[in-house]
């Protein structure tokens, strides 16, 4: 949902940074949960590892608008297009 919420304002490279932030910021919560919950360290791990690459996503996304790129690029909602 974040990432066709992202791509619907796909010339705004600070969207794309505060989304990153936001992955980035959700990845680490999700490896305190998997050193501190046994019981959910491997489904925590697996979510903080896709978290992290939806994060690098955001980040390339922002750059390549800052650099005045095509807006279809490296985004999960720019990857299914047609």
């Amino acid at each position: 949902m974040q990432a066709l919420i992202v791509e619907a304002a796909p010339t705004s490279a600070a969207l794309h940074l505060g989304a990153g932030v936001v992955d980035s910021l959700h990845s680490v919560s999700m490896v305190a949960l998997a050193i501190a919950d046994r019981r959910r360290r491997r489904a925590a791990a697996l979510d903080a590892v896709l978290a992290a690459l939806f994060a690098g996503m955001e980040f390339a996304a922002a750059g390549r608008r800052k650099a005045g790129a095509p807006a279809s690029g490296g985004t999960l909602a720019g990857m299914m297009q047609c």
